[in-house]
């Protein structure tokens, strides 16, 4: 699969994830060894949080994109 089709693939999923359940931002986990998934992440307007997650027993995660509505790229 070449990249560009990855990223196509991304966005199949991902954008209508958008309006499917009401929310303004969807993020996907990319760790740092992840470069071309970052890569591609950027490409189609997701950013890197800042934020951590936090888990139900306050485990933190991090490394999440982040792409919101209204960074959308056509």
């Amino acid at each position: 699969m070449k990249k560009n089709e990855r990223g196509d693939k991304l966005l199949v999923i991902g954008i209508p994830a958008l309006s499917l359940f009401c929310c303004d931002k969807i993020a996907t986990k990319a760790i740092p060894e992840a470069i071309e998934r970052r890569a591609a992440l950027e490409e189609l307007g997701f950013y890197l949080s800042e934020e951590k997650l936090i888990g139900h027993q306050g485990e933190i995660y991090d490394s999440y994109f982040v792409l919101k509505e209204e960074n959308l790229k056509s």
